[in-house]
């Protein structure tokens, strides 16, 4: 990189070099170091405004500026036009020519492009010549079928054969004739099948325009353009550098330095003008200091601009670590907000989160305000900006500490929800304060008051299912809850036994069998005992309720009072043999003396219901085999009733047996008359 030189002592200028330059094209290069201090105030601004990018404000990047350099600097660049000459072959199919007229083929470097006339080039060599792809014979191989003038069988595949058969497509043959040659041969593109060409000399002329620049000058960076041939011709006031000399069209490179004149082919290239443009421009070298290393900017043209050969490693790291840390301070305030409204759903509704993240945002900010400001040099430690920074990191901290502690739950706001009636939001604040861990034992005992208010006030099918899955503290008030709850029920078994409602009490002994099964048994004895003297009063034989729903709720009844008695959970009602194996076991053991009778007095009824079922079944049916099956039920169901100390269902268990008996004889006379139809 060189100083800028008068214009007559540059050993590059048309001066220099003996030119003579016009003197509207020179310009005093004392233009350009006038008013130093100016232009220096420019740059810095410019240099400020890029610094915005690494989060500097233009204060405080002028405040960490070491220093100022400024450097006068030059550059020169050179359009060079270059007309490029050659001679080339032409062809075309010499079609009506012979191969007896042929001559040898032409060489276009024995002509010189520099001296052969133009116009008259193509007349003068045309000639005929043997075609060299063809060597004269005009035809060529076919690629299809390499010659062979046929192609497999796209039907059998060359096996000539499909599924057993002479294939039909190539007739047995296995292959088929090419359709893109004759016998293995097409003509030839390049001559048409002629096998001669005509052939000629054509000159090509190419005129290029070639840009070389001098210098590593780092003004040259500002200089858009500064390699385009179009950017010559350009107005000068669109250029950020100052041209003080323009030779314009030159018609040699005399006296041009030999680095800016582009290589030329000597035989096919020629120089036809140069022109030379020399710029300077004054390039200031800003060097600015940070706590984590020092930076260059470099700053040229008009108006001033930074170069991309400015050096800012130590800016880029500045921003890098600013950034990580405002992501840090931004993550502390989320996780503040988040840790405080963690700690039960209570916080989200009645907290202080959003205060909370806003106080430590507050805080988070400032504090890296203040980091970014003490990774800079200490010329940017000013109090008037680091002080406040504090003070705002100290006040919201201190805020973001407090407010956690004046919206805090209590027990006493929780009671006095309770004793207003508003249940949720005692059970809310309550388990608040227990999750905090303040006065543990007077919020469990407070929350205990609450699940038992919460089931005081439900109605009794949603009491009873809630105290089944309630959550106590204390063992004692669990006892209180579960007393409340059977006096309730006791309340309702005398409500509904006296209005007779069967099935009211068969589902309210189902709800209290998870709360007490020895009275939940007891309400379904009642149930029992009442749809038992139903059945008497109105003369039911077999005890069979009126109504689907009375149905199904003697069997719910029977069900539930098997599992409570025999401690089972998979009574089925719909499979009587195993239920009857297993009354029959059980009734056996001494403490099922007092529930046996009922239960049998119950099974016994359902057993007869059955019994007619069946019974109307087999009269209808007129199939021997479904005749036999309903027959062995029949008599089955009658034995069990029998078993269980009842009557012989009529016409007596004797009559059900030779009825079973007469079935299968029918059954076997029918398969005996099937056999002899088969064998003849």
């Amino acid at each position: 990189m060189r100083s800028v030189p008068p214009p007559r002592e540059s050993a590059s200028s048309p001066a220099a070099s003996g030119r003579s330059i016009p003197p509207a094209s020179r310009r005093s290069l004392d233009a350009v170091r006038v008013n130093v201090a100016a232009l220096a105030e420019r740059a810095v601004a410019a240099a400020a405004r890029r610094s915005r990018r690494y989060g500097l404000t233009s204060a405080v990047f002028r405040d960490i500026v070491e220093r100022v350099d400024a450097r006068p600097e030059t550059y020169e660049r050179v359009l060079t036009t270059v007309e490029r000459r050659e001679v080339l072959v032409e062809h075309e199919p010499g079609v009506g020519a012979r191969a007896a007229d042929a001559k040898a083929p032409l060489d276009p470097s024995r002509v010189d492009p520099w001296t052969v006339d133009r116009a008259s080039l193509r007349e003068r060599s045309r000639r005929v010549v043997l075609c060299d792809v063809c060597e004269g014979s005009g035809a060529q191989t076919c690629r299809k079928c390499a010659g062979e003038g046929a192609l497999p069988c796209p039907y059998c595949r060359g096996a000539r054969q499909v599924n057993g058969k002479a294939c039909e497509g190539c007739t047995g043959v296995g292959s088929v004739v090419c359709g893109s040659c004759a016998s293995g041969t097409i003509k030839c593109p390049t001559c048409a099948g002629a096998g001669t060409r005509y052939s000629w000399l054509r000159l090509d002329v190419r005129i290029s325009h070639v840009v070389t620049v001098e210098g590593d000058s780092a003004a040259i960076l500002a200089h858009e353009g500064v390699r385009s041939p179009s950017d010559f011709d350009v107005d000068p006031a669109r250029w950020k550098n100052e041209l003080f000399f323009d030779s314009g069209a030159l018609p040699s490179v005399d006296g041009v330095p030999e680095e800016l004149v582009p290589a030329v082919d000597a035989a096919h290239e020629r120089v036809m003008s140069v022109r030379v443009q020399s710029f300077a421009s004054s390039v200031h070298l800003i060097a600015v200091k940070t706590a984590l290393g020092r930076s260059e900017l470099h700053v040229a043209g008009a108006p001033p601009a930074v170069l991309a050969s400015s050096k800012v490693a130590a800016l880029r790291l500045y921003r890098t670590l600013v950034v990580a840390v405002g992501c840090a301070g931004a993550w502390l305030a989320v996780m503040a907000k988040v840790g405080h409204e963690r700690a039960h759903p209570w916080f989200v509704a009645h907290g202080v989160g959003w205060p909370l993240l806003a106080s430590t945002s507050f805080a988070a900010a400032a504090g890296v305000y203040a980091a970014s400001i003490l990774l800079l040099s200490t010329r940017a430690w000013r109090t008037r900006r680091l002080a406040p920074a504090f003070a705002v990191v100290v006040v919201f901290s201190t805020v973001s500490a407090l407010l956690p502690r004046l919206a805090r739950p209590t027990l006493a706001r929780a009671g006095a929800a309770l004793r207003a009636g508003r249940v949720a939001d005692a059970r809310a604040e309550a388990e608040a304060v227990a999750a905090t861990g303040r006065d543990l034992p007077a919020a469990r005992a407070l929350l205990d008051d609450v699940q038992r208010t919460t089931l005081d006030r439900a109605s009794l099918p949603a009491a009873l299912a809630g105290l089944a899955d309630a959550r106590f503290h204390d063992a004692a008030a669990r006892a209180r809850a579960v007393d409340a709850a059977r006096a309730r029920v006791e309340a309702q078994e005398a409500r509904l036994s006296a209005a007779g409602d069967t099935a009211g009490l068969f589902a309210l002994g189902d709800l209290a069998r998870p709360i007490d099964p020895e009275l939940a048994r007891r309400v379904f004895s009642v149930g029992a005992e009442q749809a038992v003297a139903r059945c008497a009063a109105e003369g039911i034989v077999p005890c069979e309720f009126r109504g689907a729903e009375l149905d199904d709720a003697r069997r719910t009844a029977l069900e539930r009072r098997l599992e409570l008695s025999y401690g089972r959970r998979d009574v089925d009602l719909g499979d009587w043999d195993a239920l009857l194996r297993r009354l029959d076991r059980w009734s056996k053991q001494p403490a099922m003396a007092g529930e046996a009778p009922a239960l049998s007095a119950l099974a016994r009824a359902e057993l007869a219901r059955r019994l007619e079922i069946v019974a109307s079944a087999e009269g209808a049916t007129s199939d021997p085999h479904a005749a036999l099956d309903l027959a062995d039920k029949r008599l089955a169901l009658a034995r069990t009733i029998v078993r269980l100390g009842g009557a012989e269902p009529p016409p007596g268990v004797a009559a059900l047996v030779r009825r079973q008996q007469a079935a299968s004889a029918a059954v076997e006379a029918v398969e005996r008359a099937e056999t002899l139809r088969r064998r003849r």
